[in-house]
This record gives structure tokens, C-alpha cells and sequence, in this order.
């Protein structure tokens, strides 16, 4: 029997074997906890935790294999090994999504009078369809540029997509801020995530 790996610790987190998990995590998910009931944060880690096995079963089935799993402040990331064709590096990224999407109508559809199953059901739905964005570097960005490379235009486009994706974020600061100033932060707290991941 394996026996559980000892933590290691580094700067800014923990490793257990060949998953880091970063203190601005525990931090975020023990915020969560105090912050949402027991039943949301579930169906929350329940959906975060397909959507990043899809990633996984992706990888196992194309034969790419995974360094390291890192859990920040910023999300789950999978470190792989370099993909060399973007036929690969489409299908890693789709995969994560599409088990969201699936488990979200599965679970809709055959468990529709069970509270959890449908809070379960919408918190996947919306992590499948906020992936699906295209913008880097979430999985909808990585696809669109796996699809422009697959198309032959790669390169500048890839360039121009990004300097896109940047002006777009930073315009939607504008609505953020006024909302934020209403009492509601949460567009300005995600348009500001998606541009520290952009600048990453």
C-alpha cells in the first residue's frame, strides 16, 4: 500500500509529493468557508475537482504526462510536459469543460427533485461555461489559439488575440468599478483576475 507523501514545505505553500498547494489557497478556501454554506462550497469543490480530472483523463489518454498539479490563489494549473501539436493541446483543454457540461445535464436530468444534485448541477454549468471563455489563459483561450495554430495562423494571431483580450479587460474595468461602487465588486475582483492571469 502507498503510503500518503510527506509534506515539504517551500515558499508560499505546501508540497504533498507532486501537488502544491499555495498558503493564498488555503487562505481562498477557508474565506469560502466562512463565507458560503456547506452545501454551496461542496458542489463548488466537487465541480472544480471533474472539471480538473477531465484535464487529467485527457492527458492520461493522449499519453502526456503530468509534472506537478498546483492549487493558488488564481486556481487549479496542471504543469505538463511541452504539448507539440495543437490538435493535443486542444483536446487537454476542452476536456476539463465538457465534464462539467455533461455532469451539469446529467445530473439535471436525473436528479431534478434533489436540491443538492441541482445546486451541484448549476455550479458545474457555470465553471463549464465561464472555461469556455475565449480568453487567455483560460480553456476557451487555449482553444481558440490551439484552433488558430491547427488553421495556419498562429503566430501574430496569437499576438493580436491577446492584445484583444487585454483592451477588452481593461474597457470592462469601467462597468466593474461602478458596480464595485454600488457594492457589488465581483466583475471589477474577476476582470482583475483575468488581467493578473493575462500579464502572468
Amino acid at each position: 500500500m502507498g503510503r500518503f507523501p510527506k509534506p515539504e514545505l517551500s515558499a508560499g505553500g505546501v508540497w504533498f509529493g507532486r501537488c502544491f498547494l499555495s498558503s493564498g489557497a488555503v487562505f481562498l478556501l477557508t474565506l469560502f468557508c466562512m463565507l458560503t454554506s456547506g452545501r454551496l462550497m461542496s458542489a463548488l469543490l466537487l465541480s472544480a475537482a471533474l472539471h480538473e480530472g477531465g484535464h487529467l483523463c485527457a492527458c492520461f489518454c493522449l499519453g502526456v504526462r503530468v509534472r506537478a498539479v498546483r492549487i493558488t490563489f488564481c486556481g487549479a494549473e496542471l504543469l505538463l510536459e511541452e504539448l507539440q501539436r495543437p490538435l493535443q493541446r486542444l483536446t487537454v483543454a476542452a476536456a476539463g469543460p465538457a465534464v462539467n457540461l455533461l455532469c451539469a445535464f446529467a445530473v439535471a436530468l436525473a436528479l431534478p427533485q434533489m436540491p443538492w444534485a441541482q445546486l451541484f448541477a448549476g455550479a458545474s454549468l457555470i465553471l463549464g461555461l465561464f472555461n469556455l471563455l475565449p480568453i487567455p489563459p483560460l480553456d476557451g483561450g487555449r482553444i481558440l489559439l490551439a484552433l488558430l495554430e491547427l488553421t495556419g495562423l498562429g503566430g501574430r494571431a496569437e499576438r493580436a488575440v491577446h492584445d484583444c483580450v487585454t483592451a477588452l479587460l481593461a474597457l470592462a474595468l469601467v462597468p466593474g468599478a461602478a458596480l464595485a461602487l454600488k457594492g457589488n465588486p465581483s466583475l471589477l475582483l474577476l476582470v482583475l483576475w483575468l488581467l493578473f492571469q493575462q500579464s502572468a
